[in-house]
Formats: C-alpha cells, sequence, structure tokens
C-alpha cells in the first residue's frame, strides 16, 4: 500500500525515542535499514510525507499522542538503507493506529491538525494543570481493560457535569466529554479536548487553567478541541437488525446471519474499542466482512493489525476470543487494506447504518411493488382499483427508494 492509495489524513509512522523535531519547520535526517521503514520509504516515492512520533516507552502509539508531519526533501536508495532528509511541516494528533497487513510490522496512523500557534505546557505546568482540573471535578474515569490499556492516553480525564451516555436501548451511544493530557514528546505535555459539546467542555476548562500565568493570551491556544466523531451505532447491533429484516422474510436465522454479511451495504467506520473508543472515522474506506475463518485464523489477523487487542494466554479467555473474533471486518480503501478488526469492537456512523437497513428494506420489497405497479399497468385484479394517491401511498409504507440504489421498482 503506498501513501498515495489512502486519505490525506493517514501516513506510515516512524518511531524515535528522542525529539527529532519539536517545532515546525526542523530538519531531520536519518538512515533507515529496518525492513518496516524500508517499506515505508518505497510508499513515500509517491506521497513523499510520514509520520514521526517521539515514543520514549513502547514504540506504539496512543490515542492523543503528539507528533509531526515530515515532508521529504531527499530521498535515497542505498541498498542495505534508505537515505532520508526532510522538514517537519505540520504538529498533528493520533485518532487510531493500526498495523498494515505483510508490511514487516510497520505502523500507520490517522490523525487531526493541531493548529501551528498552540503552544505545550512544561512537565512542571501540566503537573499544575492536572492539579488545578482534578479540584474543579475532572476525573479520571474507571481502569481501561488490560486488553485496550496500550492503547488509551496516559492521563484521560472526564467532567462530572458533563459525563452522559443514552440509555442503553438507544442505538446511539455518545463518547464522555474527555480532556487528554498528552505527554509522548518528552518534555513537552498537550492539553487536547474531545466533546459533542465542546462549548461549556472548553469554559470549564479555560476556567480552571486560567491561573497559568503564560496563558493568559488568549491569542495563545493552551489546549485544543478534537473535531468530534459521528453519531455512531455498533456494527454488531446493525448486523442484528439486517438479520431480523431477512428473517421476516421466513428465512432460518443460521441463514440470514450468513446472508447479511454477503450484502452489500454503504456502512463506513468511525470507531473502535469499548472502553475508550478511537475516533476511527474512514469516509472512503470499504468494510468487507466476514466469518468463514477459524477464531484461531481470525486472531491471527487480527492481533498483526491491532496490536493492543493481543491474544489472552489464559485458556478460556483464549477461546473466548476466538469466538468473538470469528466474526470480523477487512477495512479497506480501493485495493489497500489498512486493518482487520472484530465486528465487536466496530462502531459504524449512524447515517450510513441507516442507509445499509434502508436498502435491504428496499431490495426485499421490490418484488412487492413490481406486482402492485404491474396489476394498476394491466388493469386487472383488485390492485388494479388502487387511485393514484392509494397507491403511491401503499408503495411509500412498504418501502421507499433510497437514494444510490439502483434497480428495483418505480412508477
Amino acid at each position: 500500500m503506498t501513501n498515495a492509495t489512502v486519505e490525506s489524513s493517514i501516513l506510515p509512522v516512524f518511531y524515535y525515542n528522542d525529539l527529532l523535531a519539536s517545532n515546525i519547520g526542523d530538519e531531520i535526517g536519518l538512515n533507515l535499514f529496518e525492513p518496516r521503514y524500508q517499506v515505508m520509504c518505497r510508499g513515500m516515492m509517491e506521497d513523499p510525507r510520514f509520520l514521526f512520533m517521539p515514543n520514549f516507552e513502547n514504540y506504539q502509539c496512543r490515542i492523543g499522542d503528539v507528533g509531526f508531519i515530515i515532508r521529504l526533501s531527499s530521498l535515497q536508495d542505498r541498498g542495505q538503507a534508505w537515505a532520508i532528509r526532510g522538514v517537519a511541516e505540520e504538529m498533528v494528533v493520533v485518532d487510531c493506529m493500526w498495523i498494515q497487513p505483510r508490511s514487516n510490522g510497520l505502523h500507520f496512523a490517522r490523525f487531526s491538525r493541531l493548529p501551528p500557534q498552540m503552544k505545550p505546557l512544561t512537565r512542571q505546568e501540566a503537573q499544575a494543570a492536572y492539579a488545578s482540573l482534578t479540584s474543579h471535578g475532572w476525573v479520571q474515569p474507571q481502569l481501561t481493560p488490560a486488553a485496550e490499556r496500550d492503547l488509551v492516553p496516559q492521563v484521560r480525564l472526564v467532567h462530572r457535569e458533563l459525563s452522559f451516555s443514552l440509555s442503553s436501548a438507544s442505538a446511539v451511544k455518545k463518547e464522555d466529554t474527555q480532556l487528554l493530557v498528552s505527554q509522548n514528546c518528552g518534555h513537552m505535555c498537550f492539553l487536547l479536548l474531545r466533546s459533542s459539546n465542546p462549548e461549556p467542555a472548553a469554559r470549564l476548562v479555560q476556567q480552571t487553567l486560567g491561573f497559568l500565568p503564560r496563558y493568559t493570551d488568549q491569542d495563545i491556544p493552551y489546549f485544543h478541541i478534537l473535531p468530534n466523531a459521528p453519531m455512531s451505532t455498533g456494527l454488531s447491533g446493525v448486523l442484528e437488525q439486517l438479520e431480523d429484516l431477512v428473517c421476516s422474510e421466513g428465512i432460518e436465522r443460521h441463514v440470514a446471519t450468513k446472508a447479511v454479511l454477503r450484502i452489500p451495504s454503504e456502512l463506513r467506520l468511525c470507531g473502535m474499542g469499548v472502553d475508550a473508543p478511537m475516533s476511527a472515522h474512514f469516509p472512503t474506506a470499504t468494510l468487507t466482512l466476514y466469518d468463514d475463518y477459524t477464531g484461531e485464523e481470525a486472531a491471527t489477523l487480527i492481533e498483526e493489525s491491532l496490536p493492543y487487542l493481543p491474544v489472552s494466554a489464559d485458556q478460556a479467555l483464549r477461546s473466548q476470543q476466538f469466538a468473538d473474533y470469528s466474526r470480523f471486518v477487512r477495512v479497506s480503501i480501493g485495493a489497500s487494506t489498512l486493518f482487520f478488526a472484530p465486528i465487536s469492537r466496530c462502531r459504524v456512523t449512524l447515517e450510513s447504518a441507516r442507509a445499509t437497513v434502508a436498502a435491504l428494506v428496499w431490495r426485499l420489497n421490490s418484488l412487492r411493488l413490481c406486482i402492485i405497479q404491474r396489476a394498476r399497468k394491466i388493469g386487472q385484479g383488485p390492485l388494479a382499483a388502487l387511485e393514484d394517491d392509494a397507491a403511491r401511498l401503499v408503495c411509500e409504507f412498504i418501502a421507499s427508494k433510497p437514494c444510490g440504489v439502483s434497480g428495483g421498482s418505480e412508477e
């Protein structure tokens, strides 16, 4: 997969345990010999950019980690290594991360851009800010399950007054307002706010951190509001709804379960995870659903793609994971596979879920609509007696044709 085949906000990641770049405009030079970075360099022959991610811990970025887009000024293949030079052109924050299949372990990340005038907090200022935040209603949520602990930010705060979610009976789940404290850049720390209702949350942050003398000037942002993900729903729930529609046609459940995985859909991924979902919004990515692999085969694909979802060593938990991972999704853009993920961990946009359900309703009922229209055209039988308005109402009650769906019945 080359960088040019994917969205502009997706780039390969280069990790280093030093601040090779700490400001926009900084120049760097590297000799890369690791197999995964040689894969990265070959891709940069088309898109001359990569994401430099400082990491002093485990060479694996978390949600909320801050790094720099490096644009190459020189790229040379020297046989056993690649010599590159480049300049830091933008500062960004990681939304989600994965490993490209069959790339010798090359990490990719989807990111959001940070304003160039944003300034970091020092470690001492970050400690003072944390103390002030926790004394004004900001608290750390429950510990993340061990399987996902390497994914979430090191410090993640929610405010008691702003935390909310819809009832469990609803298909829509909104994330809590979260304030992330990014600490991967050594002595530099960044405050990042994500909220479905950012204005009151931003006011609370401003009130709490107004004591910081260096940030009394409002022209210098001391925290950044991240773009919020679209309203979403669990992929598992959407598939159950599609199965129910197929079963209503007299099809047995096990057949319906297989059938919905083969139905072409416009489902769009926008999140992954359980405790702290990644903002994995891929507007142009295609989801291909699978359930014909063994649990162990599926787990191998998923573990390669998403290292923060490892297979448990405990036999009982391992069997449970295999059962869960046996239904999985391949996320791809064009012919390029981005990663594999368990269906149970995926969230899709509510808009795409509604469109997919509406398209299936139309396909299941289009023949019924044809019967009504043919009877009226021939002029025989009780359906032929329907007036135009009545026929239109009946057809609209049965199913309305979704935008973009070809074929079927039209008056």
